[in-house]
């Protein structure tokens, strides 16, 4: 996925913010905005105002907040429903690593071929 600026944004445009609702029983959520204002620093969208700024290795935009579950803004639905289903895929992973121990050695080592190149293409 490509990393979205302030730039791949203009005023008046839908976005979408994707809620992981991480830690509830809720699946994750997509909502359509409108993009309000595009300052030095943040995207203001119509929903309450909210802004939406670069964060560190974040790809999509991380929504500015002192409270709550923050959101990912995506300039086009289908990057905001790819990610939703990415963060469902990993949270399946996680669950199915507890059964790591019924693996194969071939299986581990295929697992861990994976691994290692996620993290050369994300340089850790």
């Amino acid at each position: 996925m490509k990393k979205l600026t302030l730039k791949d944004f203009t005023v008046g445009q839908k976005a979408y913010i994707l809620y992981t609702n991480s830690g509830r029983l809720e699946a994750p959520t997509i909502t359509e905005v409108t993009v309000k204002k595009i300052g030095r620093k943040y995207v203001t969208v119509d929903s309450f105002d909210r802004q939406f700024m670069r964060w560190g290795n974040i790809e999509p935009l991380f929504e500015h907040g002192y409270w709550g579950e923050r959101g990912y803004l995506f300039n086009d639905y289908k990057s905001a429903e790819i990610e939703k289903n990415r963060r469902l895929l990993e949270k399946d992973i996680r669950a199915c690593m507890r059964f790591i121990d019924n693996c194969s050695y071939d299986e581990m080592l295929a697992i861990m071929d994976i691994l290692r190149k996620a993290s050369k293409r994300d340089n850790i």
